[in-house]
């Protein structure tokens, strides 16, 4: 998939601070799976843009073993390993239209060390230690669910021994649209006991997570 020159000029600009390697790890299957190649030739070019990313791709097809390995209930799905070789972050579907930016920021997050929280709210993370997970449903055309997605994903990197969060692209994945009774995006569920829709500001997102 080839990304426009002016968003790779802009892309590169936000991938300069990268300073460590960062493996971008696509999974993809034959079964209904609309939109794996797409997502693995997104990946793919995202990567050509800095000397620090790469792609590992696993077809789980051939792979079967990997499914389990890494936890992987969807495809396509997208994981960005952290240099502990650890997986707190995770795209279910491809993160294309708004959704492309929270791509774009988590690599650089990873491979900076450094995310855009508040001190205080990263602090207070850190504090947790039971395990939280968050479920962020979004559509690719949601301008405000890029927000939800990047408040997440940013809390299970700053703790990822106990923080797992998941973006989740309603429209690929009506199953769990119903499961989780998605009528609005963003919608994020914590816990599977918390949910809210919209924006939130990170500490009341964070409030949120440790009440879940």
């Amino acid at each position: 998939m080839q990304i426009p020159e002016d968003i790779q000029k802009q892309v590169k600009e936000v991938f300069a601070p990268i300073d460590r390697k960062v493996v971008i790890k696509v999974f993809t299957s034959q079964e209904n799976c609309d939109f794996c190649k797409d997502t693995l030739a997104l990946s793919e070019s995202v990567a050509e843009l800095s000397d620090f990313t790469e792609v590992v791709h696993y077809d789980l097809d051939k792979n079967p073993e990997m499914k389990k390995q890494y936890q992987i209930t969807h495809t396509p799905a997208i994981l960005i390993d952290l240099p502990e070789k650890t997986n707190p972050i995770r795209f279910y579907g491809i993160p294309a239209g708004y959704e492309f930016s929270a791509f774009i920021e988590t690599i650089r997050f990873v491979g900076t060390g450094k995310v855009d929280l508040p001190d205080q709210v990263i602090a207070r993370a850190k504090e947790i230690k039971a395990p939280k997970n968050v479920k962020v449903f979004v559509t690719t055309q949601c301008p405000y669910c890029s927000g939800a997605v990047l408040t997440g994903f940013q809390l299970a990197l700053v703790n990822p021994e106990f923080i797992t969060t998941e973006m989740v692209e309603a429209s690929e994945f009506p199953d769990l649209s119903n499961q989780y009774k998605v009528r609005a995006v963003p919608k994020v569920v914590m816990n599977e006991t918390t949910s809210f829709e919209g924006a939130m500001p990170p500490d009341m997102y964070l409030e949120k997570l440790i009440e879940a």
